[in-house]
């Protein structure tokens, strides 16, 4: 069985999936910008900032027809290099992915959902899951979730019921692995005297629907501020060490921003967005967040936790947001500024850590459970048994149409990687040519970051095309050094 799978950050349920695949089982998968690149090219940005309803505007009737057209042939154009039997999203209210569950129709190929968005808050099963169900209801074939109220949430959304399986996350397996208790990242967490604290930070317009000029509003900025004030305060103390993980999705330049205000501090230190959050947990002493599923994991490790919890649109907005502010019982809750600091100052006050009680241990357990369902090590045997299900129904049911067009698909495949792998032979010639140009001053030598990333991209192409065997998939690049220097020309503008 062969296994495609957007990896639109899922690398640690990935991961997961790797790990207990069976032996016969291949899993690759590909970046979700093949695929919401060629919509960028298409839609204006508009569709991307704005709700679900935006992208069924009327005046983008053409938009929607030609990115069609364009998303069937570029999943066509993957299935020339990789004869996937199964395609793995962790969405599908992505707009762009839409097209390509009816491209993997054509070829008879399932498009299942294992969700990785976890918990749903009263307010958002009500408010959301019609938004959802009235605009791009549920598509996909089949699909997993962690909990019986997901399943309710995307039941509701538009989903068949008997094909929404409740399965766990497997993610959570990572941590009935016992070498995953002595796992380290030596080179980014230090491992001395100090106490290690960790910041989760959190998209800052998350669970919001009010927009302010045609941005949301980010309710929870002054939140974000007022945590990283403190956190910057106590650094100065030394005996912490600081560890702030970016939320991958931050927008504008606030990442830059942020990493400008503490690059100068002691003890603190900003981590890559794509780091493992899971070693992170593993290995240090104190979780501060706010609205994350990280807390659940802190929780169910027994870890010390201050959940922050103030400010007046946090207040407002409590009853949109999954109820950690409830859980005074098993997790420390700071309600200011000034608390959160005392916390940091007396760790001995934060519930949780070597003195947690078996009681409150379990209670935190049965929390988690009520929220994310059941955690035993188990979901990616789960998640196999569904896939395995999907693939042999699918095999029987295939008609002469469909295995046409796979044989005719197949049938190009030679001529098709000759063609690529010169244009991709030349795309590295242009691309060095453009590294060797921005050396020169003036020129930006800020645009080394992206050639790098595309001369990267260019040699996975090279490989994938030579097949040489690697878990990643990239497809055709489209490099253009016109549209390259067109995008240079309009960031400057």
């Amino acid at each position: 069985m062969k296994i495609l799978i957007l990896n639109h950050h899922f690398n640690q349920d990935i991961s997961e999936l790797l790990y207990y695949k069976n032996s016969l089982d291949e899993i690759k998968y590909i970046n979700p910008n093949y695929f919401a690149n060629l919509a960028k090219s298409i839609f204006p940005s508009r569709v991307f900032g704005g709700g679900l309803s935006v992208y069924l505007d009327k005046e983008y009737d053409s938009c929607r027809n030609e990115y069609k057209n364009i998303a069937h042939k570029y999943l066509f154009e993957l299935y020339k290099i990789y004869q996937f039997d199964i395609f793995i999203s962790p969405s599908d209210t992505f707009f762009y992915i839409r097209d390509v569950i009816d491209a993997c129709h054509f070829i008879h190929v399932p498009f299942i959902v294992i969700q990785k968005e976890l918990g749903v808050s009263p307010y958002y099963f009500e408010k959301h899951a019609d938004q959802i169900r009235n605009t791009l209801p549920v598509k996909c074939d089949w699909m997993t979730t962690c909990s019986q109220d997901s399943k309710d949430f995307w039941v509701k959304a538009g989903a068949i019921a008997d094909n929404v399986l409740v399965v766990g996350q497997p993610r959570f397996d990572f941590y009935f692995r016992k070498q995953n208790k002595v796992q380290t990242i030596d080179s980014l967490i230090k491992k001395n005297e100090k106490i290690n604290i960790l910041f989760f930070s959190y998209d800052l317009d998350a669970y919001t629907e009010e927009m302010i000029d045609g941005k949301y509003s980010e309710p929870w900025k002054q939140l974000h501020d007022d945590t990283i004030d403190v956190l910057c305060e106590i650094s100065k103390f030394d005996k912490y060490n600081i560890y702030i993980k970016p939320h991958p999705q931050y927008h504008g330049t606030y990442l830059n921003e942020l990493t400008e205000k503490i690059e100068s501090l002691p003890n603190v230190t900003i981590l890559p967005t794509a780091i493992d959050a899971r070693l992170l947990i593993c290995q240090n002493d104190i979780i501060v967040g706010f609205q994350t599923t990280a807390l659940f994991e802190a929780m169910l490790l027994g870890k010390k936790i201050i959940y922050t919890f103030w400010t007046e649109n946090v207040n407002n907005l409590k009853d949109r947001l999954l109820k950690f502010h409830e859980f005074e019982d098993c997790l420390s809750i700071s309600k200011s500024k000034q608390t959160l600091k005392s916390y940091l100052i007396n760790p001995l006050t934060i519930i949780g850590g070597d003195n947690i009680t078996e009681s409150i241990l379990n209670e935190r357990i049965n929390k988690f459970e009520s929220i994310l369902g059941i955690s035993d090590g188990n979901s990616s045997k789960r998640v196999f048994e569904i896939l395995n299900y999907a693939y042999q129904f699918y095999k029987t049911t295939i008609n002469e149409k469909q295995v046409l067009l796979r044989n005719k698909l197949r049938n190009k495949n030679e001529l098709y990687q000759k063609k690529e792998y010169l244009i991709s032979i030349m795309n590295l010639l242009k691309l060095n040519i453009i590294r060797i140009l921005i050396l020169i001053p003036g020129i930006g030598k800020k645009l080394k970051p992206y050639v790098s990333i595309c001369i990267r991209n260019e040699k996975l192409r090279l490989n994938e095309l030579s097949k040489i065997n690697s878990v990643e998939i990239i497809g055709p690049t489209n490099f253009s050094v016109f549209f390259f220097f067109q995008g240079l020309v309009l960031k400057k503008l």
